[in-house]
């Protein structure tokens, strides 16, 4: 092994790997605990306004500070049909079709 060359007091290597599901995501969990919440609250009654659900996303955490909501807006949106527009159809051929 070139590596073993190089580095001649290399005594071991050591190769690690994940294999599928031994992963877990921050934001999978982040997701369910807000799932949770959401559910929790819907048995105590309808959720009759988007502001609603602001408030049970800040509040699913059990422990530290209130996750932060951003909220935005219609105008933070934009139609991407423009750029489609835009596009050429030399673009079109040059994809791969399956």
């Amino acid at each position: 092994m070139p590596a073993l060359r190089k580095y001649p007091n290399i005594k071991s290597i050591t190769h690690k790997y994940l294999t599928a599901g031994d992963t877990q995501n921050e934001g999978v969990a982040v997701h369910s605990t807000i799932g949770k919440s959401i559910k929790k609250t819907l048995r105590s009654g309808p959720i009759y306004v988007p502001r609603q659900n602001a408030v049970i996303i800040r509040n699913a955490k059990k422990k530290g500070k209130p996750d932060n909501v951003n909220k935005i807006s219609y105008n933070d949106f934009f139609s991407m049909k423009s750029l489609a527009d835009e596009s050429d159809e030399s673009d079109e051929d040059s994809l791969v079709k399956t």
